[in-house]
């Protein structure tokens, strides 16, 4: 077998300076997956003392917790939105994430250890399927070994990993990079059991995020334009029809989820969303180069994109230094990048770093196409320097942006400094100060949202609470009905403001604002718990709260003890059947 010509050390000759060792030429790979576990291990480990942010981690794993607790539920996961009890204008269809919190949640309930062990477990297997699938991409052994552990420290993969929700584009990854590695195995091998694995995985890619439809598209543009080979007709048309059968399987179930409430926009108005938000691509380009623009809630509006624009010139500077023979590898690996992170501009304003986790993929992919890069070597002591460096300072970045994402208050704090024009940013600082029994200074920092902009969803319902809690229900009233007015398909606006018309003589209202909670989402599980407490405790009508009880236990949930004895024991249950 002839040497790898990447491990052979030339001798030096006597005019001529030693080279040091390739140290990532020479390592096996087995030692090279060791030096990825470890430097993911010194990053993030301390990540899985970190707490709950009370963001989409509470809704996701504490409000639903006792849903996802009871392995019963699992054919349910099929039919729900990733929130299950929460109202979104558009599904997020991720059964197979909800999944692996079920079984988290079998080991552990009280603490988020479990999940933060995941979170970086899904990250260390994304490092290495990175490198095992650079190679089969012909990347040399050095620079596959150098893009995976930059992919392991890039600070903007850090709340992909430290924050619990993130996982949802790391598993993603996970899922991806090996069914496309299976791909890769069934064109080298023809093993037809390697290609019903890259199926599988595709499949649970599917469950988990639906920006996994690009893959079958990457796989065929792969093996067309890169690899430049073609298979027979019958194969190609076996794998075509089991796309199809995979994504028609995919469509079905997600059309289980009932939302009467979904918003269905035209394509037009889809196509204008886009646009608007395509900006984006340079804030994600700019993080993955110059990685000091980093946040908690990314938006247009708080942070610049001359980091972006910053790195596209010097993209462009290295292709006309050293033009590259093709172009081909490298507008494949960009169209992986384009094709993952582009269909997270379609609605929103707020750009969550952990969404280019997999478009990060392809972009290292077709940097380590440039004929500048592919130069490097890592025999000479500089080179070798320069990526120790790299890799430094990008781990001591993401270390310190993972505190971001440690507990309430510094996630809290963080997005209210660095993200001001978001209302969660406003919202979750003044509530941190409710909970601390500083209402003042909850009031001043919600009145400073309004004054920036009085559309913002959420501080108008968090002003309800703070007038309700004073008793000033007037104030309180109107905070309310604009919360309504401004976003219809917040639930907890129904909830609060129908306990603040209980507690202001007005029961009747009060229902009626809660039974519009479960009319707008029938699996709101704390509509009808309100709602069963009001019948029994304030109409005294133990029958109509049973019914309300029933909904809850409809949805594999355990009502209350409490709640059930005080319906089943009054003297009235029952008496409205005979």
């Amino acid at each position: 077998m002839a040497p790898d010509p990447e491990n052979v050390t030339l001798t030096a000759g006597k005019n001529e300076r030693p080279s040091s060792p390739d140290f990532l030429g020479s390592m096996h790979d087995s030692h090279i997956y060791l030096l990825i576990v470890v430097l993911a291990l010194i990053v993030y480990g301390k990540s899985v003392v970190y707490q709950y942010t009370y963001s989409d981690d509470t809704q996701l794993l504490v409000v639903n917790q006792e849903f996802l607790s009871n392995l019963a539920n699992i054919p349910k996961l099929f039919t729900t939105d990733v929130f299950i009890s929460m109202s979104n204008p558009q599904v997020f269809y991720r059964p197979f994430l909800n999944f692996i919190f079920m079984l988290e949640l079998q080991v552990s309930k009280d603490s988020p250890v479990i999940f933060h062990i995941t979170n970086i477990l899904l990250h260390i297997g994304s490092s290495l399927l990175l490198f095992i699938v650079f190679r089969q991409l012909k990347t040399s052994r050095t620079l596959a070994a150098a893009a995976a552990l930059l992919f392991c420290v890039l600070p903007l993969n850090a709340s992909a990993v430290v924050w619990i929700p993130g996982r949802n584009d790391s598993l993603l990854t996970v899922l991806v990079l090996g069914s496309f590695s299976l791909f890769l195995r069934f064109l080298d091998t023809g093993r037809l059991r390697t290609l019903l694995g890259h199926f599988i995985l595709l499949f649970l890619a599917l469950l988990t995020k639906e920006s996994a439809v690009a893959l079958p598209l990457l796989t065929a543009s792969y093996l067309y334009l890169v690899r430049r080979e073609r298979v027979g007709r019958g194969t190609a048309f076996s794998v075509a029809a089991v796309y199809v059968l995979l994504a028609g399987l995919w469509l079905f179930l997600r059309s289980l989820v009932t939302r009467p409430f979904e918003v269905h926009q035209s394509f037009l108005t889809l196509a204008s969303t886009w646009f608007k938000n395509s900006p984006a691509f340079l804030l994600y380009i700019g993080k993955v180069f110059l990685p000091f623009n980093l946040s908690v809630y990314p938006n247009l509006t708080d942070h610049s994109l001359l980091l972006g624009w910053i790195s596209i010139l010097i993209l462009v500077a290295a292709l006309i230094v050293r033009r590259p023979p093709s172009y081909r590898a490298i507008a494949w690996g960009l169209a992986w990048f384009f094709f993952f992170l582009a269909p997270t501009f379609i609605s929103g304003t707020i750009f969550h770093e952990h969404r280019a986790y997999c478009s990060v993929v392809g972009f290292l992919f077709a940097v380590c196409q440039f004929p500048i890069v592919k130069s490097i070597d890592f025999t000479k002591m500089s080179h070798l320097a320069g990526l120790v460096i790299l890799l430094g300072v990008y781990a001591v970045v993401a270390m310190f942006h993972s505190e971001q994402f440690r507990n309430r208050t510094a996630y809290a704090t963080s997005a209210y400094l660095h993200d001001p024009s978001v209302d969660y940013s406003h919202v979750a600082l003044a509530g941190l100060f409710l909970d601390e029994g500083k209402d003042f200074d909850a009031e001043q920092i919600l009145r400073s949202a309004v004054a920036r902009d009085s559309t913002m969803k959420n501080v108008h319902r968090m002003l309800g609470d703070i007038y309700a809690n004073r008793h000033e229900y007037a104030r309180a009233a109107d905070e309310y009905e604009t919360a309504i007015r401004t976003d219809p398909l917040q639930l907890y606006n129904y909830i609060n403001y129908g306990k603040m018309c209980l507690e202001a003589g007005r029961p009747d209202d009060a229902a009626r604002l809660w039974k519009r909670s479960v009319m707008i989402n029938p699996d709101f599980l704390l509509g009808y718990y309100y709602l069963a407490n009001y019948y029994v405790h304030v109409r005294n009508d133990p029958d109509s709260a049973m019914i309300y009880a029933r909904h809850i236990q409809a949805h594999g949930v355990q009502v209350m003890p409490e709640l059930m004895h005080a319906i089943q024991d009054n003297p009235l249950y029952g008496k409205s059947k005979k």
